[in-house]
């Protein structure tokens, strides 16, 4: 009988069938070029059960899902003695190699595919479009759906709802995870909990579990750009009351309690369920560190930025993608480095000083702005940190357009025959619809 203990955010222990699995461990550390900080401490001992595990399965690679400095911790000596499992895909291929460089065994799934790992215990994970993935596990009649941050389309919850058939326990994400609105934008960031709660409840109806267990949301946006965003944040309450009024079951799991079917869960003290409604612990340490980055270095950051893309699809798509993209006024971002307030013109050809009579769409450090020019996943830094003020209303098209080709890299999409897949191009037009809803509202 499987057995879950939570150990950090979306880290689980799942143990019951003779061994331990662990999911997504991040104990240490900030995430998302430092704009997210954990809102709890793990539970003690998570470091021994991450070393200790026969299985490390990683979701994604967002640093929340996969933290490099949580697993550079576990001894070499252990590392040869777990698998780590891993989706087999495109977008994954880094982890892969990430996890063969450091000496872990890596066993790669192929999706929909159910595999035996040990006697009795059986996993089956499946893949969506945007890079994430979820996990089905099995052992006797006993089953865990684990997924995560997923954004599931009719097509996923058909799928899903008859593999999993009698679900025990399934694990969701309940927070907002990305840039919702500029400071004074509250009502923007509300209906964007709201619209997550109801996605929630959507899932719960299709899926028809014995249990939910919300998790993944422990977090906090932790710097003084972002600190905002916390203010409409989700509570575990919230979807208590939410799921409590279709009457669904919900287990609410600090850090270190465990849940079986059988008995529910066993506390680990008596404190509260971790919310993410409390007052954020706010850091101002690398804020000075900003100013150290030099007008100069923007140039030289985004030039090995384009070149690592045009690798990665090939020159002549990436050189077309640019050219005919840079026809538009949608192919030209102007940003506002705030410690300088010097204006800069990010196009599909390159990155130079804006003239004065250009109005920005973004405002962000000069940090941030590093960040998104010299990172393949620099605009997932970006958004997902949302360490940034919102200027023009088509800002954040702008933002997609002009970093178009990085975002489908970051999603292991080549820019070609990839698109033309109607499972792609589905939730490609799903997401669409979602974040127009609310991005093309005027602040």
């Amino acid at each position: 009988m499987l057995s879950v203990k939570k150990l950090s955010h979306a880290s689980l222990e799942i143990g019951g069938w003779g061994g331990t699995l662990v999911t997504d461990p991040w104990f240490e550390g900030s995430a998302f070029a430092d704009s997210w900080e954990l809102c709890e401490p793990p539970a003690v001992g998570s470091y021994d059960a991450l070393s200790a595990c026969t299985y490390l399965w990683i979701s994604h690679g967002h640093p929340d899902h996969f933290s490099p400095a949580t697993l550079r911790k576990i001894p070499p000596v252990r590392r040869s003695l777990m698998k780590v499992l891993i989706l087999k895909s495109q977008s994954n291929q880094p982890l892969v190699s990430w996890f063969e460089k450091h000496e872990f065994e890596v066993l790669q799934i192929y999706p929909r595919s159910l595999t035996t790992l040990s006697p009795g215990l059986q996993i089956e994970v499946g893949e969506v479009h945007f890079g994430d993935s979820w996990m089905l596990l099995s052992h006797g009649d006993s089953k865990i759906l684990n997924i995560n941050d997923c954004v599931l389309g009719p097509g996923d919850l058909r799928y899903l709802s008859r593999k999993a058939g009698k679900l025990d326990l399934l694990a969701l994400q309940y927070g907002v995870a990305n840039w919702t609105g500029n400071p004074a934008d509250y009502e923007s960031r509300r209906f964007a909990s709201m619209a997550v709660l109801e996605r929630v409840e959507h899932y719960v109806r299709k899926l028809k579990p014995a249990t939910v267990l919300p998790f993944a949301s422990e977090f906090q946006f932790s710097r003084f750009e972002n600190h905002h965003l916390n203010d409409s944040q989700n509570s575990i309450m919230d979807v208590v009351n939410l799921l409590g009024s279709i009457g669904q079951e919900t287990v609410l799991m600090n850090n270190g309690d465990t849940w079986t079917r059988e008995r529910g869960p066993l506390r680990c003290s008596d404190a509260p369920v971790c919310s993410t409604s409390s007052s954020p612990r706010i850091s101002f340490s690398s804020e000075a560190s900003s100013a150290s980055i030099q007008p100069s270095e923007f140039q030289k950051l985004d030039s090995v930025r384009r070149g690592t893309v045009a690798t990665f699809h090939g020159r002549l798509r990436a050189s077309v993608y640019r050219r005919l993209f840079g026809l538009f006024r949608v192919g030209h971002l102007v940003v506002e480095v705030r410690e300088t307030q010097a204006r800069w013109t990010v196009t599909m050809r390159d990155v130079r000083p804006s003239r004065l009579d250009q109005d920005p769409d973004f405002e962000m450090s000069s940090e941030m702005f590093a960040e998104l020019l010299g990172k393949f996943y620099g605009v997932d830094n970006l958004f997902i940190g949302g360490r940034f003020i919102r200027i023009s209303d088509n800002a954040l098209l702008k933002l997609g357009v002009v970093f178009g080709l990085e975002r489908l890299g970051g999603m292991g999409i080549k820019l070609g025959v990839d698109l033309l897949r109607p499972a792609l191009l589905g939730s490609v037009l799903r997401r669409w619809r979602g974040a127009t809803a609310n991005w093309s509202k005027p602040l």
